[in-house]
């Protein structure tokens, strides 16, 4: 069956005025957090020549800003024009143009690509730096990153897939057979956002989880047991800098695949598709800006030290992987 329209649930505040404001709102306001986030990672990655792999994450934070930026852009203004239309009609009273446009066309096609398709391409660079981090800090221990992986490109590849079965079906709605699979590829959608939601928890915990034992297990082996649990608090401001940054895109999917999975029994008036494109971007870029301002602040409080009074080489073992991490320089860490 074709779209069914129900026009005095289209025509209202909430769908032509609440929903578009609310949803390019939102992807304003996350654009803003975006961009000094962004400049200041730019700057920290220019200005730290020694910072490890810096021409490769200065390329991943570039690309995961303008094409998070474009196919959340280019999602939001759709829903401008889609009111815009919706108001011409109300005005008008023809309904003609509202049902062809709704049924579909190229633009909307184009629209839905670019979405979906730069949402895919986005969450596969965001996933590219996490596994490199997960790599580096698990160091030989590969296999216990080999299912990460795994579950990182079985999930994206079901995401490409639904991105591809929603442009084909939504060149006309009006078939039957495009509509269902329109709707099937919906669902699929959806099982894309939960299970990526769980593999960038997963992949969160694991750095975290790694570099909390690693740090434990050095300071109870150097202390010999007397201070076990002591923790270096450079350390713990890094796991919560991870936790923090790398939890709010699994949220953030989980609501989404909430709203689109009960969206016409909720009836919240917003999209957040294009916040959910955004935050992909922001979480890896976040991670990568307040390492590298954690790093600046622990340097400079070894400046400050003329005279230091101990060095732990286990402790300069366990901050130089963490440097790795964090994509910052690893020499001469020192524990004063």
């Amino acid at each position: 069956m074709a779209i069914q329209f129900a026009f005095q649930e289209l025509f209202t505040i909430q769908s032509i005025l609440v929903k578009p404001i609310a949803t390019v709102g939102l992807t304003l306001l996350l654009f803003g957090f975006y961009v000094p986030l962004f400049s200041q990672s730019l700057h920290f990655l220019f200005t730290r020549r020694n910072a490890i792999n810096r021409r490769l994450h200065l390329a991943w934070i570039t690309s995961l800003f303008f094409v998070a930026t474009a196919a959340s852009f280019i999602n939001a203004a759709s829903h401008v024009w889609d009111s815009v239309v919706a108001f011409r009609a109300l005005q008008t009273q023809d309904m003609i143009p509202l049902v062809a446009y709704s049924q579909g066309n190229k633009e909307k096609t184009g629209v839905i690509a670019a979405t979906y398709v730069g949402y895919v391409v986005t969450n596969c660079i965001a996933d590219s730096v996490l596994i490199h981090r997960l790599c580096t800090i698990w160091g030989s221990s590969r296999l216990v990153v080999a299912f990460p992986v795994l579950a990182s490109v079985v999930a994206n590849a079901v995401g490409l897939v639904a991105a591809i079965m929603k442009t084909i079906a939504s060149r006309d709605t009006s078939d039957p057979a495009l509509y269902a699979l329109y709707l099937k590829a919906v669902s699929y959608q959806i099982g894309y956002y939960a299970t990526n939601a769980a593999v960038n928890g997963m992949i969160t915990l694991m750095i975290a989880g790694r570099i909390w034992c690693v740090a434990r297990d050095t300071r109870h082996a150097y202390l010999n047991n007397l201070a076990g649990n002591t923790i270096d608090p450079w350390l713990k401001s890094i796991i919560t800098m991870i936790l923090e940054s790398g939890s709010m895109y699994p949220m953030l999917l989980i609501v989404h695949a909430v709203l689109t999975r009960n969206a016409s029994s909720i009836g919240i008036p917003i999209d957040l598709t294009p916040a959910v494109i955004l935050v992909a971007g922001i979480a890896p870029t976040s991670i990568i800006a307040w390492s590298s301002f954690n790093l600046c602040t622990q340097e400079n409080r070894y400046a400050r030290n003329s005279t230091p009074q101990f060095e732990l080489s286990s402790v300069e073992a366990v901050k130089t992987e963490v440097s790795c991490i964090t994509i910052q320089s690893s020499n001469d860490l020192t524990n004063v």
